[in-house]
């Protein structure tokens, strides 16, 4: 968890050098948490977005909406990138932790983001059930 927060709190002071944004690093600790939950437990049901869901759900709508954000409006006052960070040294942690684990838990989230795709793009997502 800290790991993760100081470390995308590191990267966005390198990569972003300039960047008049203060950042603490929490988000990106909450995000390696996201990553973890993702890898090594995708079939975890979590409450965190209101619905219960499995954990790689949750991990690949929330890294869909921070990599949207950071597309849409790369001037904002939200450093985007240090919850990209985040999520990027979870993940590295996950595999350091349990690497076996963290593999499959990568093609869960494949498998899992191809079926999301397919559901939204070829069944017009939920407006294909109203």
């Amino acid at each position: 968890y800290v790991g993760s927060g100081v470390l995308a709190g590191l990267a966005h002071a390198v990569i972003n050098p300039s960047s008049s944004i203060p950042v603490i690093g929490a988000s990106g600790a909450i995000f390696g948490l996201i990553a973890v939950l993702l890898l090594l437990m995708p079939f975890e049901i979590t409450t965190a977005m209101i619905l219960p869901l499995p954990g790689v759900v949750v991990g690949i709508i929330l890294l869909v909406i921070e990599v949207l954000s950071l597309l849409s409006n790369p001037g904002s006052d939200i450093a985007h990138d240090i919850h990209l960070y985040g999520f990027f040294f979870g993940g590295v942690a996950a595999f350091i932790v349990d690497y076996d684990k963290a593999v499959r838990g990568l093609i869960v989230a494949a498998i899992t983001l191809v079926a999301l795709y397919v559901w939204v793009v070829y069944f017009n997502g939920l407006s294909f059930y109203f």
